[in-house]
């Protein structure tokens, strides 16, 4: 039977979700409150474990931007540096890409069209 929980997903903005709380294949990369990560999470991003576990299980396990599923590695909370407002959970691979481009919208598009252009 599934049971439905009402998450706060709020982080500096407000954000409310219905969670299907069922058999999410999670393979054991949730967060864990007590853990080293737990306290990471809240001092640099202010989100709590069960935040991070209620974007995990809205993103099916995987990342906002590839969707591939995470197996073995957690994914990373990808936030705005400027106003610190977390966006969503990514692999390492997007993660590092958006970062390598500055976060920049406008130099990402003109990679989006250096690619389209082949």
């Amino acid at each position: 039977m599934r049971k439905q929980t009402k998450i706060d997903l709020s982080n500096n903005h407000r954000l409310h979700a219905i969670v299907a709380v069922d058999k999410v294949k999670t393979n054991g990369m949730l967060a864990s409150d007590g853990t080293a990560y737990a306290s990471y999470l809240i001092s640099t991003y202010r989100l709590s474990v069960e935040e991070y576990n209620a974007r995990y299980r809205l993103q099916g396990g995987g990342c906002a931007i590839c969707k591939r599923v995470s197996i073995g590695k957690r994914l990373v909370v990808d936030h705005c540096h400027k106003t610190g407002r977390v966006r969503g959970l990514l692999c390492m691979r997007c993660n590092t890409a958006i970062g390598m481009l500055g976060d920049d919208i406008e130099v990402l598009a003109r990679a989006i069209g250096y690619l389209s252009d082949d």
